[in-house]
């Protein structure tokens, strides 16, 4: 592999399925970073809540927004009209 890549073992916490995986470490080999985190979900919850949070956000101003003179034939407009 080219030096530069990053892979994330999600299955560090039974041993991994990289052979230089070790868990809750960032092991480097060949130039390609490893890490083994043990639980991501837990540690990701508050980023994908604002991603969420955020795409809504987005789709109700573009709904408010098309409401008030914008194109109401745009794809998310179009798919989220109720009838």
């Amino acid at each position: 592999m080219r030096p530069g890549p990053v892979i994330v073992d999600l299955a560090a916490e039974q041993g991994g399925n990289c052979e230089l995986t070790k868990a809750c470490e960032r092991v480097s080999g060949g130039g390609v970073a490893i890490l083994g985190p043990v639980n991501l979900v837990s540690e990701m919850a508050l980023q994908a809540s604002q991603l969420y949070a955020r795409n809504v956000l987005s789709l109700l101003l573009h709904l408010y927004t098309g409401r008030r003179g914008g194109s109401p034939s745009t794809p998310p407009t179009r798919s989220s009209r109720a009838v």
